[in-house]
Order: C-alpha cells, then structure tokens, then sequence
C-alpha cells in the first residue's frame, strides 16, 4: 500500500512538474508587431516562455508551442510591439532627477501655470543636501509666463531652490540659492552666461551653461551608492512606463560607467543600457592608464580621443543577450570634432574594433 502511496506521488510530482516548471503566456487578440524587415509584420499570437519570446506567428502554433497550460493574455485589440530603444539619452541624469519635483509635461499632474508649478514644489519637494530641487522645467509649458526671481523668492524666501529647465543646461535659482552658492553680480561667468537686469544690474536668478552646471554639482553634491541606486530603479521606472527598454548613457565619467555596471552586475535594473564615455577625459596622461604605455604611444592626441570615446567609449552594460540590429553602419560626426569612423556592420555584438573594457 505504501509503495502504491510513492508511485502515486511521484506521478503527480512529475505531471506538476510538466505543467508548472516553464510556464508560457500567449499573448492574442491585438495588434502583436514584430518589427521585422523593412516593412510592418504582424503576427496573431506571441508566446512568452523564462521572461524570453519563444515563439511569434499563427495562433493555433503558438498554443502548440506554449506547452501545457498556459497563461493566455487577451490583448483587447491594443497594440504589441518590441521596447524602444533611447537613440540619445543621459540615464544617470534621469536618475539624479528623480531626487527633486519633476516639473515636466510629463510629470503627472503637470504644471500649466506659475502658481501650479510653485505648488507643486511646495507641496512634493524634500530638502536633499540643504536644497530644494526641480527638473524638467518649461516655460513655455506654463500659460502666463515664465517663473520670475520674484516668483521664486515670494514661495522660497530662505531655503535654497534650484530648477532645471528641461534643456538641462540652463535653469533658475532664487536668492537664497545664488547667496548660498555665493553667485554675486559681480561674478563673472567661465562657459556660459549669469544674466542680469539691463536697467538695474541685478540677478535675474538666470543661470547658463557652465554655470548653471556647476551650480547643480555643488547642489546636488555626491551621495551614497544605495540612494544612486534608488535613483536608478525609479530612472528605469521613468523608462519602462514609457515603453523604453533600452536606455542610453551619454557623456558618461568612467565613476559613472562603474556604477552602472555595478548595478547591472547586481541586478539592480534589467533593462539594457548603453553608454558612451565623455571623450574629454581620453586627453593626457589619461591614455596611459587605459591603452597602456605602448599603445599609447601610437596615437594622435587629438582626432583618436574623438574615436575612441565614440568608438572604444562604448560599452554594452546589459547582461542580456539581445541584438540590437542596424540597417546601417553607425556613424558620429561631431560638429568641429572631425569624422568618427563607422565601428559597426550590422549589429552591435559584432564591432569592426574591438571594445576596449574599462572596466578592469
């Protein structure tokens, strides 16, 4: 009785395991598109299997495909299709973000007008390092104009406030902020502009360019890894709710390049990413610590950093195995930076030069 008991058990172990051990989804009834050739190619059914598409095609050989059981996804007649990829992009940027009040368009519950936007950072804004931090900033978004010096200082008297504008280059800061970062009209500015008033010569709270820049450095200032990594997961939210799986990294510092890998590496996020080095630390002595000594001594200090921070700068983060193809050879040609030879024919996994790992 008792061995009758265990061949029983064992059956029912294994038809649990069959049916339960790699569950599948078919996802039907919408707009399934593949993106495949030149042209749009649908498909009735999409199978899903281990977080991979196993199959695309017909729906009776999609259940075919999916095994036992599977979980079947109704669609409703909406559209599926592969992530985006970002073309041009600063994921860390996105990231450092989310540590203030997204004042963007696409914030929920966007600001239309001055006072909306005042709010929105009275009421969502928390000090991080001894300031109050807005992003994403449009003037143009907002019917009666754009935020003034007065505005600023009316809502924020005494705690500093610094706002980017969605260009990310420019960007407000009210009184408190300038006195904290010890801005003066008398100040002169390296890199960009500090505009003041024609009539009287004061501040207007304006700040562009590299001043700008440096002002949200010393604001933001450095901060540990497990809030980078906060601000990575709620970056890669950012990006997946808007349908982007693949996000890019530009004008990224070899710190930041180590974090993000870190952070792949770790599984702090899953969605592919890129990122292209800042080619401007590729000058001097730098070359020495990447290359080598010796092959560094091949190479012309001027148009090879340009290649090599398009060309070798690149670096495939993801732990995916997927491939990104092309129809064309990538190409780069920085305005007044010379030509960046194509590096890839094809496909991303199979580069004319060899990425270079700087990552040790």
């Amino acid at each position: 009785m008792r061995l009758a008991q265990q061949i029983l058990n064992c059956f029912f172990l294994f038809f649990c395991v069959a049916a339960f051990a790699n569950p599948s989804t078919v996802y039907v009834n919408g707009d399934i598109l593949t993106m495949q050739g030149d042209s749009p190619n649908y498909v009735e059914a999409l199978v899903v299997q281990n977080d991979k598409i196993l199959f695309a095609g017909d729906k009776v050989q999609a259940l075919a495909q999916a095994g036992a059981n599977p979980t079947l996804y109704d669609l409703n007649g909406r559209t599926l299709m592969p992530g985006f990829i970002d073309s041009w992009g600063h994921f860390s940027l996105i990231a450092q973000n989310t540590l203030g009040v997204n004042l963007g368009y696409f914030a929920q519950n966007p600001p239309n007008t001055k006072a909306q936007a005042i709010q929105k950072l009275l009421t969502e804004g928390k000090l991080f390092n001894g300031w109050i931090v807005g992003s994403g900033y449009s003037e143009a978004m907002l019917s009666d104009g754009g935020l003034s010096l007065a505005d600023l200082d009316k809502a924020f008297p005494d705690q500093p406030l610094l706002i980017q504008n969605i260009s990310t280059l420019t960007g407000l800061v009210n009184t408190a902020g300038l006195k904290k970062l010890a801005i003066t009209p008398a100040t002169q500015a390296v890199g960009g502009f500090i505009p003041k008033d024609p009539k009287t010569g004061a501040l207007t709270g304006e700040l562009v360019g590299s001043p700008f820049m440096d002002a949200v450095v010393r604001a933001v200032g450095t901060y540990s890894q497990d809030i980078t990594f906060d601000t990575y997961r709620k970056a890669e939210h950012v990006y997946l709710s808007n349908g982007f799986t693949t996000a890019q990294s530009y004008e990224a510092t070899i710190d930041d390049m180590n974090k993000m890998r870190t952070a792949v590496e770790q599984k702090v996020i899953s969605l592919d990413l890129i990122t292209l080095s800042n080619h401007t630390w590729l000058y001097g002595d730098v070359y020495l610590k990447i290359l080598g000594e010796e092959r560094a001594k091949n190479i012309s200090p001027l148009n090879s950093a340009i290649k090599l921070g398009v060309k070798i700068g690149i670096q495939l983060l993801s732990v995916t195995s997927r491939k990104s193809t092309r129809t064309k050879n990538y190409q780069c040609n920085p305005p007044n930076r010379g030509t960046v030879e194509p590096w890839n024919h094809g496909h991303l996994d199979t580069p004319t030069a060899t990425p270079l790992n700087l990552f040790g």
